[in-house]
């Protein structure tokens, strides 16, 4: 948010609470609640519901078609959160690639077929340690 606390979460659930609102620090700000765009691109992309339709239906102008998603709506007064950030504009075209394809994030090639991403599957020396933690004991050689 453009003000302080300057970040707030939006809970399905914290500090015992339903729906909460908290600062970094952990106090309750209901008055900061607010519509996460993010959080409708996901719910919409996941569940086709007369909800996520509604949801959608009211997110869709919240956008600044030359910089991107803003970051949400506030609750108490309707008013846009303007901030562009890359979280919330990544969301919104993962979502989108997710309904278009129908589910499907990464598509597998065809049996036969040598895709770029089929080719480094099957190169034994590109593939180690590729996204995962390094096991730094192996490569030591240490038997732990």
């Amino acid at each position: 948010i453009s003000a302080p606390p300057w970040h707030v979460n939006d809970t399905i659930f914290a500090n015992g609470y339903a729906w909460n609102t908290l600062a970094d620090d952990g106090k309750w700000v209901p008055r900061l609640a607010q519509v996460s765009t993010r959080a409708v691109f996901g719910l919409w992309a996941l569940w086709q519901t007369p909800f996520t339709d509604a949801l959608m239906a009211m997110t869709q102008r919240q956008n600044d078609p030359q910089r991107g998603w803003f970051e949400g709506r506030v609750e108490a007064t309707g008013d846009y959160n303007r901030a562009i950030t890359l979280t919330t504009n990544a969301m919104v075209l993962e979502a989108l690639l997710f309904k278009a394809n129908m589910g499907a994030l990464l598509r597998d090639s065809e049996p036969g077929e040598q895709s770029y991403f089929r080719r480094q599957l099957e190169d034994p020396f590109t593939t180690p340690n590729r996204c995962f933690p390094v096991n730094y004991a192996a490569q030591r050689g240490s038997p732990n």
